[in-house]
Parts: structure tokens; sequence; C-alpha cells
């Protein structure tokens, strides 16, 4: 009888495990979707937002730096040639900024850009054509 018992015990146990480990992955699934949805909010900067204005006569600068990073984020890394042609442009903008503005300024736009741009791999292609 004693064992009948502790069998029922180990059962029970176990039952409450399972239970337990189920609640766990239904907390866990809801604690990613809400994660992944703090991520897309961070992500979803408005670029329509930026003040180009405050830039003065750097605004065209910045404008077309902002057009070159929109074009980065649209570009296949399967044709090469664009690829290397786009990184050039937003190389080029960026350059010609820090030289109308400053270095800092210029970074800052940067840093607001690239937060809105939503494919890592085209981030990292943008900030490594800048560091060379």
């Amino acid at each position: 009888m004693k064992k009948i018992a502790g069998l029922l015990i180990i059962l029970a146990a176990l039952g409450g495990c399972e239970d337990a480990s189920n609640t766990f992955e239904k907390a866990q699934q809801a604690a990613k979707t809400t994660v992944d949805g703090l991520q897309e909010q961070i992500k979803s900067v408005d670029l329509s937002k930026i003040n180009l204005d405050q830039f003065g006569d750097a605004a065209a600068s910045a404008k077309a730096l902002m057009e070159s990073i929109e074009k980065a984020s649209d570009i296949n890394f399967t044709d090469t040639k664009a690829l290397n042609d786009t990184l050039e442009q937003v190389e080029a903008a960026y350059e010609k900024l820090v030289d109308l503005t400053s270095e800092s300024r210029a970074e800052a736009l940067m840093d607001k850009l690239l937060d809105a741009v939503p494919n890592e791999e085209t981030r990292k292609a943008i900030e490594n054509s800048l560091s060379h």
C-alpha cells in the first residue's frame, strides 16, 4: 500500500511539474511577444519628423544623407555593384555633412537614420562603409 501511495504522490508531482512547465512556456512566449513589439516600436523612427532646417545651409546635405540611407534600406545584397554604389553615396553624403556642420551633428543624424533601418545586415554594411 505504501508503494502505491508513493507512486501516486510521484505522479501528482510530475503532473504539477508539467502544468508549471506549460505555464512557464506561456509566460515566456508572452514576454517574447512584448519584447518584439517594443523593438518594432523603437525601430519605427519616423524620418519625416526629422527637422532638416536645423542644419541650416547644410539641409540639402542632410536630406541627401537621409535619401541615401533610405535607398540603402531597399538595396538587394546580391547586386554587389548596386550595393557598393549605394554605400559610396551614403559615405559621400555623410562626409559632406560633416564638412558643412560637424562630426558630432552628422553622427547624431546618422544614429537617428540608422535606428530607422529595419535590417541589421543593412545597418552593419552602412556602419562598416563609414568606418574606413
